[in-house]
């Protein structure tokens, strides 16, 4: 195996006449491109990081490295802790520059020379979501956490205020730079490499998620075409004319599209040249009974790349689809109990939280991610030696509904009605005066409307659904079923809670 120097760039040119010329350019790590040239016979020249490519002189044949960063994703445990150690360190050092983290140092009555491992960690507060709008509601636009000057700033991105008052993030171009690393990383893992076309249908607007898609895939060397959200018909024309062979997008839309293409006409599996979908904006992408549907649906390997605004790619599945890896070298990371705030044990669902490593502008430290895992010790047999979250996001704490004691969420629900044959593609956790107790506002009854196909039986199906949902939540609902299309679909964060 020819060794190329880390971090330079080489061009292979391979010839029909099987010609082959490999040479290497310290040319620095700048944006990846394609290029296509004529020597003596057709040929073609890649332009990619040696880290990425591999080049076999025995079979002559060009081969790529299952690992964008070897190093980092192979790294001892122990060589990883110090690794982050010492990164904790300088990102303490750095946040408590900041009026806001002064505080927090200030309530917790500590400093930071008290901060030296990660278990020191656990001497200071959590950061909530609250706490950041607070902080930019007091102190505007950009609150009172921002580490360099404005002239520092790349890029400004809002959140989807979704849950609250939108909150604004700031990209230094160093901070750029790491988050488009940590998508490549990513999406690498998945197999995606410089000869795939990807279709980016995530919102653009200001949500970094739709940038992260678009940074990572072309620092990889893929051909991007950058659609946003909007127009399924669109979307089909683009992926059967271009050949797209990979497309991001919520599970939710994953659905719709196929439904919407069906009626179109057009066989999903068949149609189109797909290879991948990478889920990403809800909870759902590792569950495997969604997982799953959406590869029966599409004749697709689905991966899944949870992440947030405020941390973006903390997270990625690899091809042995036994978890989601975390950026181990990006983040630290801890399992908690919503309501001890204290470590859960192996195999208990808990609420992540992540304190970043490699963010100049806006560090967070302890932030509350609102995002339920399941707490496991084992390992990836790929190689990676990251921990693995199995089942990735399970669900969002702002969506958990907790009936009569019992904690439920759309994402649980969701997977369950995937279970059932007859079901519609949609459904709704309603609300209303008959489920909720007037004296304390507390729910005690789950109500579920639920889409039935037409040529189900309905005692059948409802019947179904109520043991679906018994085994999985101990509580039995009641259903009333509605027509398929009946529901809106969306496109982007699906919302499955009404109040009537």
């Amino acid at each position: 195996m020819l060794q190329k120097p880390r971090y330079h760039r080489f061009f292979t040119i391979k010839a029909v006449s099987n010609l082959e010329v490999d040479a290497a350019f310290p040319i620095g790590l700048l944006m990846l491109f394609k290029i296509r040239v004529l020597l003596g016979s057709v040929c073609m020249v890649n332009e990619v990081m040696s880290r990425q490519r591999a080049y076999d002189l025995q079979t002559k044949e060009i081969g790529y490295s299952e690992f964008w960063d070897i190093e980092m994703e192979t790294m001892s445990r122990d060589k990883l802790l110090r690794l982050k150690e010492d990164k904790l360190q300088k990102i303490i050092e750095q946040a408590y520059q900041t009026p806001f983290y002064q505080r927090k140092f200030k309530e917790a009555g500590v400093s930071p020379s008290d901060i030296r491992t990660i278990e020191d960690l656990k001497k200071l507060p959590i950061t909530t979501k609250d706490d950041i709008r607070k902080s930019q509601a007091e102190h505007p636009p950009y609150g009172d956490y921002l580490t360099v000057p404005l002239k520092q700033i790349s890029g400004l991105y809002s959140s989807s205020g979704s849950t609250g008052q939108p909150t604004t993030s700031l990209l230094t171009f160093r901070d750029q730079e790491v988050v488009t690393e940590r998508s490549a990383r990513s999406y690498w893992a998945f197999g995606i490499r410089p000869e795939d076309v990807v279709q980016n249908i995530i919102n653009p607007q200001l949500f970094l998620g739709y940038w992260f898609v678009h940074w990572g895939a072309t620092r990889i060397g893929c051909s991007v075409i950058s659609m946003g959200i909007g127009s399924s018909d669109r979307q089909l024309q683009v992926m059967q004319r271009y050949g797209v062979t990979c497309a991001f997008m919520t599970p939710s839309y994953a659905f719709h599209l196929a439904e919407f293409a069906s009626k179109k006409g057009i066989h999903v599996r068949k149609d189109l040249n797909l290879q991948y979908i990478v889920l990403s904006g809800e909870p759902g992408g590792s569950d495997p009974v969604i997982r799953s549907r959406i590869e029966e649906t599409w004749g697709v390997k689905v991966f899944d790349c949870p992440g947030m605004m405020e941390a973006m790619g903390w997270g990625y599945t690899c091809k042995e689809q036994k978890g989601v890896h975390m950026q181990e070298d990006h983040f630290i990371w801890e399992v908690l109990d919503p309501e001890t705030k204290e470590p859960v044990q192996p195999g208990e669902r808990g609420v992540l939280v992540l304190t970043t490593l490699e963010t100049d502008a806006q560090p967070l430290i302890r932030w509350w991610t609102d995002d339920y895992v399941l707490y496991s010790e084992d390992y990836c047999p790929c190689g990676r030696t990251s921990h693995v979250f199995p089942g990735g996001i399970l669900s969002r704490s702002d969506d958990m509904l907790k009936i009569s004691g019992v904690r439920v969420w759309p994402s649980g629900i969701e997977s369950a009605l995937k279970e059932v044959n007859g079901f519609g593609g949609e459904f709704r956790i309603v609300k209303d005066s008959s489920s909720i107790r007037k004296e304390t506002g507390a729910l005690f009854k789950l109500k579920l409307q639920v889409e039935c196909r037409s040529e189900t039986d309905a005692v059948d199906f409802i019947k179904n659904v109520k043991d679906k949902i018994k085994a999985k939540f101990n509580i039995t609902p009641e259903v009333e079923l509605v027509a398929v299309n009946s529901l809106d679909r969306f496109e982007f964060k699906a919302k499955r809670i009404i109040t009537k």
